[in-house]
């Protein structure tokens, strides 16, 4: 029997914005590859409608027409900027007009047979529009709960994930993260991130450096995320700065965007381009100083690329020696090492893109959803 299902993220492509919320994307159109019939519910904050309109042109492919996704609403809602008004009764004035978005699509689609929400605030409004009738899963995938702090009290929030059908945490430190908030028992599962492993495959380095205009003999660094502190794009170019020979890609979008003599290309790509770009690179690195369990890194080693990542507990807890070199994220000569570690030993590099391709195999996206509708059949 198919199952109807209603996805709920506000982290979702949009035709002027096919870069955002890729995971939540693919999440659901595997779901649909799988037999569901699947309806997405992607609200949508009325500021970034214009904002869109002005600085994004409509030459970005829509991604609908590519999907197997039945139904997608994007539900319009009004947020208040919390930069001009940062206050807790602000931030409760956007979680609840985000709630009120979506119950108002819920109305609109057919009854499902369960609800998966990606996010924390997601889940807390698909029980604003079902209450407990439907079966709720949620997704935690944040690295931590302190954004919904600054609104919620810890007892509020351990009362919102116990009204839960079930909490999927994607990696082991959340798993344990929502233990401080609340005893869940069975209802709390560890399902670590997937990937498609069919698009994130290795490719070979020379063409694609030719099909992307990229030198050939250079050696690259690649970065995916966004131009945040948080991800040290910044850091990692002041470290190609300490490295006659290598030069970075950087791919993403935000306020600390990489400029200069070492960046061959900084912006954003459309999802599907990233594999390339991925596989033109000689490694990749991600100098961030909070993770869940990174699909950025997952996607990089899935296409042969040996990774420089973090020395923190959420990448040690799915990445070894074998796949990674280990930095301190916030010190540059650290960051710059790991690189010439890597950039003067090409034995290590190949023995480390084998275990990568490895271990993002064990990490597929097909996979994780099989183990997700078992999960659900089990709840009842």
């Amino acid at each position: 029997m198919t199952q109807n299902i209603i996805g709920i993220s506000p982290c979702f492509p949009r035709p002027a914005r096919p870069d955002y919320g890729p995971y939540a994307y693919k999440l659901y159109n595997e779901m649909a590859r799988q037999g569901a019939d699947i309806s997405v519910i992607a609200p949508y904050p009325l500021i970034r409608v214009l904002s869109e309109k002005i600085v994004f042109r409509p030459k970005a492919v829509n991604k609908d027409s590519q999907s197997s996704i039945k139904r997608i609403l994007r539900p319009p809602w009004w947020s208040w900027s919390t930069r001009v008004f940062p206050s807790s009764l602000v931030m409760r004035m956007n979680f609840n007009n985000f709630s009120r978005s979506v119950k108002r699509a819920a109305g609109l689609l057919p009854r499902p047979d369960w609800v998966s929400a990606y996010f924390f605030e997601a889940g807390c409004a698909a029980l604003t529009a079902f209450g407990t009738r439907i079966p709720i899963y949620v997704e935690i995938g944040e690295s931590d709960f302190k954004a919904y702090e600054q609104y919620m009290s810890p007892h509020e929030i351990g009362n919102w994930l116990k009204k839960f059908t079930g909490v999927i945490a994607v990696s082991l430190p959340n798993f344990k993260l929502i233990q401080h908030y609340a005893d869940l028992g069975e209802k709390a599962f560890l399902l670590e991130s997937g990937i498609d492993i069919s698009t994130f495959r290795p490719r070979d380095r020379n063409r694609v450096r030719s099909i992307l205009n990229l030198p050939g003999d250079a050696f690259i660094v690649g970065f995916t995320g966004s131009f945040i502190e948080r991800k040290g794009p910044l850091r990692l170019l002041k470290a190609l700065e300490k490295i006659p020979e290598a030069f970075g890609l950087f791919l993403g979008r935000g306020p600390q965007k990489p400029r200069g003599k070492k960046v061959l290309y900084s912006g954003q790509v459309r999802n599907e381009i990233v594999p390339l770009f991925l596989s033109a690179c000689d490694v990749y690195c991600l100098p961030s100083l909070a993770e869940s369990l990174s699909c950025a890194e997952l996607e990089a080693a899935a296409c042969g690329i040996p990774l420089v990542v973090s020395d923190r507990p959420f990448n040690r807890a799915f990445l070894s020696e074998n796949h990674a070199i280990f930095i301190d994220p916030l010190s540059v000569d650290s960051i710059a090492d790991g690189i010439k570690v890597l950039l003067r030993n090409q034995n290590l590099r190949d023995k480390m893109a084998v275990e990568c391709r490895l271990l993002a195999q064990r990490y597929s996206l097909s996979n994780r959803v099989k183990r997700l509708f078992n999960i659900v059949s089990k709840m009842g």
